[in-house]
C-alpha cells in the first residue's frame, strides 16, 4: 500500500546505514500506539536531534507540518486496523493449504502448521520481531511489518552490507530467511553471532543442512516452481499476522 505508513517502513527497512531519517522512522514504528500524544518537541529530544530535523523528515514524506504528518499517519491506522479486522473475518486458514498443496511435490500440513504456531506463540510472548535475509525476500514482508506495527509489535529488519561486522542481538524473536540456503552461506560468521545470543531464532529455508541448528524452524515444502516459494512466504506472513491480532487488537 502506498500510505505514509508503508513509507516509513520502506526508509526503517533501509537499514544499512542508521541515519537520522531511520531512526525517526523507528522511533515512530517503535511508538506507534502512543503517537497521537507525541510532540514534535518530545520526538525530537527522544531522538536527541533538533525539532528542525523532525520537520525535513516529515517535508521528506510529502508534508509541510509535524501536524498534518501526524494527522495522516494516524487516518492510515485507523484504515489498516480495520483491514485488519476485515482480513481476520474472510481469512480461510484451509484454502491456503489446499493451495500450498497444488504448488508442492510433498506436502505435511499437520507438521507446517505446527511451526507456524510456535512462531505465533514466540511473537505473543515476545511483542518484538527481528528479520534478517536478503533485500529480496524481505520486500515481500513489507506488509506484515505494516501490519505487526498496527498490532503493537515492532519489527526490524536487518540486512547486511558485504563487509561484516558485529551486530547486537537483543531480547526478541529472530526469523531469518534463505530460500536456498545462500543468504547464510555467505553470512555464516554472523549467522553464528545470532545462534550464539541463545535468543529465540526461527528459520524460514528449504536448507536442509542448516535446519535444527535454530530453535524454530518453519521447513519450507519443495515446490514445483521457484516462483511458488514466494507465495508460501507471504502466506506464512499472512497466517502470523491473522494470529496475532486475534490475540492484540
Amino acid at each position: 500500500m502506498n500510505t505514509v505508513l508503508s513509507l516509513i517502513v520502506l526508509i526503517q527497512q533501509n537499514n544499512l546505514k542508521d541515519d537520522n531519517y531511520y531512526l525517526i522512522a523507528r522511533y515512530i514504528l517503535n511508538h506507534l500506539s502512543v503517537i497521537e500524544t507525541i510532540s514534535i518537541q518530545k520526538m525530537a529530544d527522544d531522538c536527541h536531534m533538533s525539532t528542525n530535523t523532525i520537520l525535513r523528515f516529515c517535508h521528506l514524506l510529502g508534508f509541510q507540518s509535524f501536524r498534518n504528518f501526524k494527522s495522516q499517519l494516524l487516518s492510515t491506522m485507523k484504515t489498516r486496523t480495520l483491514q485488519l479486522k476485515e482480513k481476520n473475518a474472510h481469512f480461510d486458514f484451509q484454502n491456503c493449504m489446499n493451495a500450498m498443496k497444488m504448488m508442492t511435490a510433498e506436502f505435511q500440513e499437520e507438521t507446517f502448521t505446527h511451526q507456524l504456531q510456535e512462531v505465533v506463540d514466540l511473537i505473543q510472548t515476545y511483542k518484538k520481531i527481528y528479520i534478517y535475509g536478503a533485500t529480496y525476500p524481505l520486500a515481500l514482508c513489507q506488509s506484515f511489518i505494516e501490519d505487526m506495527a498496527i498490532l503493537g509489535i515492532p519489527v526490524k529488519v536487518i540486512q547486511f552490507s558485504y563487509h561484516p561486522s558485529k551486530i547486537d542481538v537483543p531480547e526478541g524473536v529472530h526469523i531469518i530467511i534463505s530460500y536456498s540456503g545462500r543468504f547464510l552461506e555467505s553470512n555464516r560468521d554472523t549467522y553464528q553471532q545470532i545462534l550464539n545470543h541463545s535468543q529465540s531464532t526461527v528459520l524460514i529455508s528449504h536448507k536442509n543442512d542448516y535446519h535444527h541448528t535454530t530453535q524454530y524452524d518453519i521447513k519450507l515444502p519443495s515446490t514445483k516452481s521457484s516462483y511458488y516459494d514466494d507465495f508460501i512466504l507471504m502466506y506464512i506472513m499472512d497466517y502470523l499476522t491473522v494470529q496475532c491480532s486475534q490475540h492484540f487488537l
